[in-house]
This record gives C-alpha cells, sequence and structure tokens, in this order.
C-alpha cells in the first residue's frame, strides 16, 4: 500500500469536523517521501496532492520530526545564602550574631 493510500485510510476513520489525527508512523513515512521527491524536483504542493493532506499539514510535520536545537532553560530560583551566626562567650561577655569572616576578625583583633 502507498503512503497515499495509507493516509487515506486513516482520514477515513475519522469524522467530518474534527481534528485528525494520523497515526505517526505514517506522518513520518509522508515526511520520508516528502523529502524524497521533493529532492527530485516535486513541488511542496503537488507532493502535499499525491499524499492527499494540505500542505501546511505536511510542513507541520516536517517541523515535528526534526529535534529541536533550541535550548530549553529551567526556572530557578535564587536565594541568598544565609550565612551561620554565631555565639561567642568570654566569661561574662557574650556576643551574637557573628557570621566565621566577622568572628576571625574579632579574634585578630583581639591578638
Amino acid at each position: 500500500m502507498k503512503i497515499g493510500e495509507a493516509l487515506g485510510s486513516a482520514r477515513k476513520e475519522f469524522r467530518p469536523g474534527v481534528a485528525r489525527a494520523y497515526p505517526k508512523v505514517l506522518r513520518r513515512q509522508a515526511v520520508k517521501y516528502f523529502e524524497r521527491e521533493f529532492s527530485r524536483g516535486k513541488k511542496r504542493e503537488q507532493i502535499a496532492q499525491e499524499l492527499g493532506v494540505h500542505p501546511g499539514t505536511l510542513d507541520v510535520w516536517r517541523q515535528q520530526s526534526v529535534p529541536s536545537t533550541r535550548v530549553r532553560f529551567k526556572p530557578v530560583v535564587v536565594k541568598e545564602h544565609e550565612r551561620e551566626k554565631l555565639t561567642v562567650r568570654a566569661g561574662s561577655l557574650v556576643i551574637e550574631g557573628l557570621d566565621v569572616e566577622q568572628l576571625c576578625e574579632l579574634l585578630r583583633a583581639m591578638g
């Protein structure tokens, strides 16, 4: 069975006015057929007519057959890293809320 006939058979299975969902296998075969015939010099519209589909439908199938090279970014949330706060006790003296850098400065200053 030719690809055009297979697409025609698949088309008959659907009700009028309802979007047609052709099987992926047939769509891939139609795209291969298009590429082969187009490289031989046939026009896009002629190939689509042979397959029994609208040229725009064939264009969509061709676009879907090419893996996307577009980089897709995932959304991220940037949070400021909260530094650990320390408490220093020296006898009756208590210093709270220092981070590690501030503690190091204090110890250097104390000698």
